[in-house]
């Protein structure tokens, strides 16, 4: 009989649960409660089940895992995926990326960019990112709006670069992102 007392906000069943701990580990036919907003229970579906909960979603077949990191990206870059990406390093940025850059990205464009690359990395289940592009203020936008996580760094160049005439405004802009 579910404790009717203390049961969960929800509780899910997929076919496979991979916990932070113990590491390597792979449980079967194990459940996840959550109450409150926090992960209160792993557990064999049985002995999770007599908690009763608010809400029980099935999920035969998927893996419940933690959220993946991106530690390295551009995210408005996506936008511009596939443009001449089977040329060496310094071709493809001096020839194909910077002429890119320079017609086409704006603050509208790294927003469009940013919000793809998040839809994408949470379909594939990362849920952090590490980000440094143009426009930092407009990929900080998005990221809150969209809830994951990142970490924004700002581009300080000695050069023009989109966003920034020089190192100095592009430390000032970034500041105030703090």
């Amino acid at each position: 009989m579910p404790n009717v007392r203390n049961p969960f906000d929800l509780l899910l069943l997929p076919t496979w649960i991979v916990p932070v701990e113990p590491a390597g580990v792979v449980l079967r036919d194990h459940a996840l409660g959550i109450r409150d907003g926090q992960i209160a229970l792993v557990a064999p579906r049985e002995q999770a089940m007599r908690h009763g909960a608010t809400e029980i979603r099935e999920l035969p077949g998927m893996l419940l895992a933690p959220g993946l990191v991106n530690a390295h990206g551009h995210s408005a870059m996506s936008l511009f995926r596939g443009l001449a990406d089977d040329l060496p390093l310094m071709t493809w940025l001096q020839d194909h990326i910077w002429p890119a850059e320079g017609q086409w990205v704006s603050e509208d464009f790294i927003r469009d960019g940013t919000e793809l690359a998040i839809a994408e990395q949470v379909k594939g289940g990362i849920t952090c990112f590490s980000d440094m592009y143009f426009y930092p203020q407009a990929i900080c936008g998005v990221v809150h709006d969209s809830g994951v996580r990142a970490q924004v760094a700002i581009p300080v160049l000695d050069f023009p670069i989109p966003g920034a005439r020089d190192s100095a405004e592009a430390i000032r802009q970034g500041m105030a992102l703090f």
